[in-house]
C-alpha cells in the first residue's frame, strides 16, 4: 500500500483511463504534479488500436463520455510525447492484454 510521507509525497502514483479526459495543457499540468509528489508513476490509457471493432466501441464510449474530441487529440499526440513533454521520465513501457491500451512506468 502506497505510503503518503510528512513531506506530502507517494511512494506511487497510478492514472488509470483519465490523461485522455483532458486537454492538452491539463495533461501536462497533471503529469508534472504528478512527478513531483510521487517516486513512481503508473499511467495506463489508451493506444491506437488496429481493430475496427475496437476502435468503435472506444470511439462510442468516448462520444457518450463527452469527451470525444479530447480523446481524439490525445490519440494524435500520445502518451510517449505527452511523457518527453512532462517532468516525467519514462523507465518502461508495457503492452496491455488487450490490444487498446498500454502501461507506461515512469520516475
Amino acid at each position: 500500500m502506497a505510503q503518503f510521507n510528512q513531506d506530502n509525497h507517494f511512494d506511487y502514483s497510478v492514472a488509470m483511463f483519465s490523461i485522455h479526459t483532458m486537454n492538452y495543457f491539463d495533461q501536462i499540468n497533471t503529469l508534472n504534479i504528478i512527478s513531483k509528489i510521487s517516486d513512481k508513476t503508473f499511467l495506463i490509457d489508451f493506444i491506437s488500436s488496429n481493430s475496427k471493432l475496437e476502435k468503435t466501441l472506444i470511439m462510442f464510449d468516448e462520444i457518450l463520455a463527452g469527451h470525444y474530441s479530447k480523446y481524439k487529440k490525445y490519440i494524435e499526440k500520445g502518451m510517449d510525447k505527452l511523457i518527453k513533454n512532462s517532468d516525467l521520465n519514462l523507465v518502461e513501457q508495457i503492452k496491455g492484454v488487450y490490444n487498446f491500451y498500454n502501461i507506461w512506468v515512469c520516475n
